[in-house]
C-alpha cells in the first residue's frame, strides 16, 4: 500500500461524536458590568468556531495551512523519526489541538494548531 501524499486527503467526512454545532460564549460568561467596548467581545470571538476533530478542519484551508506549517517545524526541529515498530509495542498516538488567537481589539491575530501525544484513557 502507498502513503499519500496529502496527509489531508484520508479525512473522514462522517462524525458521530460531534453534534456541528458550537457552544456559545454567551451561555457560560455572564457580561452585564462590561464596558460597551468589552461586551462586544464575546460574540466577536464565537464568530470563529475552533475545530475538535481533525476531519472538521481539515475542510477550512486556514487550518490546513496551519497544520502543514507545524508538520514542517516538527520535521525541520528533527522532533521525530518514522520508526518500523517492535513485536508486542503500541504506537504513540497523537491529536491535533486547535486555537483561535486574538489581539484586543477583537480581530483575529493567528491560528495555531499543534499536533500533541494523546494518551489513550
Amino acid at each position: 500500500m502507498t502513503r499519500p501524499k496529502n496527509p489531508f486527503s484520508i479525512a473522514h467526512t462522517s462524525n458521530k461524536f460531534s453534534s456541528g454545532k458550537p457552544y456559545h460564549i454567551s451561555n457560560y460568561v455572564i457580561h452585564e458590568r462590561f464596558s460597551k467596548a468589552r461586551k462586544s467581545y464575546p460574540a466577536a470571538i464565537t464568530k470563529i468556531v475552533e475545530p475538535y476533530y481533525f476531519h472538521e478542519a481539515v475542510k477550512n484551508p486556514k487550518w490546513r495551512e496551519v497544520m502543514t506549517k507545524e508538520i514542517e517545524a516538527l520535521d525541520l526541529n528533527n522532533t521525530w523519526t518514522l520508526e518500523e515498530l517492535p513485536l508486542r509495542k503500541k504506537p504513540i498516538n497523537c491529536k491535533w489541538v486547535y486555537k483561535v488567537k486574538h489581539n484586543l481589539d477583537r480581530s483575529i491575530e493567528w491560528y495555531k494548531a499543534r499536533l500533541v501525544i494523546h494518551r489513550d484513557q
